[in-house]
């Protein structure tokens, strides 16, 4: 995935569900 992918991935996330975005947002980093 390219890095620009991930971001407008992770700001959907953020304007969504603001709550679980931490959560999402290691999973797409693979953490």
């Amino acid at each position: 995935m390219a890095v620009d992918e991930l971001d407008t991935r992770i700001l959907r996330l953020l304007l969504e569900q603001p709550r679980t975005s931490v959560r999402e947002y290691a999973r797409l980093l693979g953490i």
